[in-house]
């Protein structure tokens, strides 16, 4: 019981959606504030250990690679729905690279995206910057983590989580280079949307810079 209130905590990922809109139009958000963060929400902090879920000590591409479950190309497809600290994101498979999922994989899955809109602001979860609805992407990604004998309900079965909040998600046919996101700055959702990644350390987007390059000649 006591892990099926855990799984029920992550982000309420599984269950608990939170106070907010049951959805969200990002071209109604350009104006949001952006507010980073690395998931100091009290009760999720004390209650999961986050690096159970997101890896971001990812070298290069073969780590990233090996480390997921699944990895896809794709568009956003379909409304987000919003959670606590997270949006459920339907994504329409173009492409699938690798498959150790287990499950057999329809042409629209699910992500959660562990950041989110919270009134006038734009709330960014470790560097995490959502998905475009006109972007093809590719994204690395894992199943949540669930207890042993949990049964899947509904789609869960086909709900993913990035592998990490830094490196698991690249627009194709783009080429610019990430820059580092200066906290001094005030910037706008529509500012940052196209930005591969909001981070504040240079190794970190240096290695995401590095890794965008590994997928482009793969």
């Amino acid at each position: 019981m006591g892990a099926l209130i855990l799984i029920a905590l992550c982000f309420g990922l599984l269950t608990r959606k939170s106070f907010r809109e049951s959805s969200v139009n990002l071209e109604s958000c350009g104006d949001a504030q952006v507010s980073l963060s690395e998931f100091n929400d009290p009760v999720v902090s004390e209650a999961i250990d986050i690096k159970k879920y997101f890896n971001n000590d990812i070298d290069d591409y073969d780590e990233l690679f090996g480390k997921s479950d699944l990895i896809v190309a794709g568009k956003v497809e379909g409304k987000r729905e919003v959670y606590n600290q997270a949006l459920k994101t339907g994504f329409r498979i173009h492409n699938i690279i690798k498959d150790e999922s287990s499950v057999n994989l329809p042409e629209t899955i699910y992500v959660f995206e562990p950041s989110l809109f919270y009134f006038d602001t734009y709330e960014v979860g470790s560097g995490y910057n959502l998905m475009l609805d006109d972007t093809e992407y590719i994204l690395f990604l894992k199943h949540l983590e669930v207890p042993k004998g949990y049964k899947y309900k509904n789609d869960e079965a086909i709900t993913f989580v990035p592998v990490s909040t830094y490196f698991s998600k690249y627009a194709l046919n783009d080429n610019r280079k990430e820059e580092v996101f200066h906290p001094d700055e005030s910037l706008t959702y529509k500012d940052v949307k196209n930005r591969g990644i909001l981070a504040e350390k240079q190794d970190i987007v240096d290695t995401y810079n590095t890794i965008k390059d590994q997928i482009h000649v793969k």
